[in-house]
C-alpha cells in the first residue's frame, strides 16, 4: 500500500509535483528464480518511507501523461548483512482529470 503526500505547482499545460511516501507491506510472498517460496527465510522491513518527483503534460485539458521517479530513504530488508535494497522506481502513466 503506497500513501503520497504531494505538493503540486500547474504552470500552462504542466503539473509539477513533489513529495513524501509511505509504503507499507501488507500480505505478501517472495519467490526465487527457481519458483521456491522463499517468504520465511527473509525478514523485511514492513515500512518504508521514500521521497518522489514528478510531472505531467497534458495533451488537452483534461488528459495527460505523468512521469514520476521516486526513492526510498529505508531499506526494504531488515538483516541487510551482505546486500541492500533501496528501491528506486519510475512510473510512466496516462491520466485523466475529472
Amino acid at each position: 500500500v503506497e500513501v503520497p503526500v504531494m505538493l503540486h505547482f500547474k504552470d500552462w499545460k504542466f503539473l509539477f509535483s513533489a513529495g513524501l511516501i509511505y509504503n507499507r507491506l501488507i500480505n505478501f510472498s517472495v519467490t526465487d528464480r527457481t519458483g521456491l517460496d522463499i517468504t520465511d527465510d527473509q525478514t523485511y522491513n514492513p515500512n518504508m518511507f521514500s521521497f518522489a518527483l514528478g510531472s505531467t503534460f497534458f495533451f488537452t485539458e483534461d488528459l495527460g501523461i505523468n512521469v514520476r521517479w521516486s526513492k526510498s530513504f529505508t531499506d526494504i530488508q531488515d538483516d541487510s548483512r551482505d546486500s541492500s535494497f533501496i528501491d528506486r522506481t519510475v512510473t510512466v502513466r496516462a491520466v485523466y482529470m475529472f
